[in-house]
């Protein structure tokens, strides 16, 4: 395995209760070429303290901090800070799996990619359960650019639970405007600058869904930025007919998600509910014709069942007693 430095950039804010367990599972890489850089982002809770305690322990670890200016600043100072040929994101309050790194090291190196991700592992806080998409195969994968697709199975939504070369990091920012899909829209600017793309069919990164993520609880404005953030997707791709047509695909599968998760809000169905509609109906043709194509039948009756009469689908939605994943 060729010999890089890879640079983790953690951006924190508030996640005393989670942080060392986070940062053990960095310090315990079975890789061990690592410049560790922890952005305290204005923490008011012990986080900054913790982060001086174990830079103590390792010189690996480089702290900075700043005034609080969200999750994408602090990504972005981590990123003008590094030093790597290799950059990867974790949040404070998920763990990587042992060999994280060293697994998507080795598949760059084998496979020549810019870009290489792995699955997640979802823990749910408040049952202890598990989930993920992989099938745990390990089986590589590798995509042209030109291919990637961005409602399939395997396509990779987050800056998390990936490894880049710097080449395609160069020059791209965490868009501070947004609260959610930030980083999915970073990844697309990467993706853009990249050639091939490589996924290993494991889950390597712990993901940790607890009521504090910024993804989770009740609907608030700065929540819809997240429909922002693909509608710029779309554009970074606009020049390439497969991409852009799955980017509105998942666009409008996005759009159809939201009004699943917050239709029960008051607020967002007076603030934020009809410009989902409108973005859904709007990008809903490559999503229909995606299902078609794959011979998802039930999906794409269900797709077009919400097209033709959103209002009637709408209400089925608001009438559930819990909260529904199934699109």
């Amino acid at each position: 395995m060729l010999n890089d430095t890879v640079s983790i950039i953690v951006p924190i804010y508030n996640k005393e209760k989670y942080l060392e367990k986070c940062l053990d599972s960095i310090l315990g890489q079975t890789y061990r070429d690592l410049e560790i850089i922890l952005v305290d982002d204005g923490s008011t809770d012990n986080s900054l303290s913790i982060c001086q305690r174990y830079a103590e322990k390792d010189p690996r670890i480089k702290i900075y901090h700043k005034p609080n200016g969200g999750v994408s600043s602090a990504r972005n100072l981590g990123l003008e800070k590094s030093t790597g040929t290799l950059i990867s994101f974790a949040d404070p309050d998920d763990s990587l799996h042992a060999e994280c790194i060293e697994r998507l090291k080795r598949v760059l190196d084998e496979t020549g990619a810019e870009i290489a991700y792995c699955y997640g592992l979802d823990l749910l806080g408040t049952t202890g359960r598990t989930q993920t998409k992989s099938d745990e195969t390990e089986k590589v994968s590798v995509m042209p650019v030109r291919r990637y697709d961005w409602n399939s199975r395997k396509a990779h939504t987050v800056c998390w639970g990936a490894l880049y070369r710097r080449e395609v990091t160069q020059d791209v920012v965490f868009d501070t405007d947004l609260k959610i899909g930030e980083d999915t829209l970073f990844l697309a600017k990467c993706i853009r600058k990249a050639e091939k793309i490589a996924c290993i069919d494991k889950a390597l990164y712990y993901y940790y869904v607890n009521d504090d993520s910024v993804t989770s609880g009740h609907y608030s404005a700065g929540k819809l930025t997240e429909l922002k953030a693909w509608q710029r997707i779309c554009e970074v791709f606009s020049d390439e007919p497969f991409v852009y047509r799955s980017a509105r695909a998942g666009y409008a599968l996005r759009c159809r998600e939201i009004v699943v998760k917050y239709c029960k809000d008051d607020a967002f169905m007076e603030q934020a509910c009809a410009e989902a509609e409108r973005e859904f109906k709007r990008n809903a043709g490559p999503l229909l014709a995606g299902w078609l194509r794959a011979g998802q039948y039930r999906y794409f009756i269900k797709t077009l069942y919400s097209y033709l009469l959103w209002n009637s689908w709408l209400k089925k939605k608001q009438a559930r007693k819990t909260y529904e994943v199934e699109i």
